[in-house]
């Protein structure tokens, strides 16, 4: 069930966590309402990068956002999913694609801090399985974990 204070205009992060098994998980994203009058059925565009430690890299664009109560908000899309092949280019590795068109969400909170004191949390998931071998056996996806740098703005 997702409750919505309001639709909400715009929001950005960035930063990084770890996950056990997963490695530290890098990302960015922004996303922001396409017309700021608008109340309901609002259209959203924006980006998203994922990168998990040489494992999995996703490129994707947001086209939902919704602000879940203060400092609260979820975004979702869809985009290009690739993962690591270390083999590739004589041992030095590139990143090869999974699959284009992977549907995602990311959930995101503000806590109002900045920088390295901040509690802001980034958690993301994606709708895909791994094709193992020889892709990496799980994908970064979590419930919103604590950045340990960056900052996360939903206004």
């Amino acid at each position: 069930t997702l409750t919505v204070a309001n639709p909400g205009n715009s929001a950005t992060g960035g930063g990084w966590y770890t996950l056990p098994g997963s490695g530290r998980v890098n990302v960015g994203f922004n996303v922001r309402k396409v017309d700021t009058k608008c109340r309901t059925s609002c259209a959203y565009k924006g980006q998203l990068l994922l990168i998990n430690n040489g494992k999995w890299r996703l490129k994707g664009t947001l086209d939902t956002y919704a602000k879940l109560s203060t400092g609260e908000g979820a975004a979702s899309g869809s985009g290009d999913l690739f993962w690591w092949d270390a083999t590739l280019n004589g041992g030095l590795g590139d990143w090869v694609l999974a699959r284009s068109g992977v549907a995602f969400t990311a959930n995101f909170y503000d806590s109002g801090g900045k920088g390295q004191k901040s509690t802001d949390t980034l958690g993301i998931r994606i709708v895909y399985s791994p094709v193992s071998p020889p892709q990496p056996n799980s994908l970064p996806n979590s419930d919103p974990q604590p950045l340990k740098g960056g900052d996360v703005k939903v206004p």
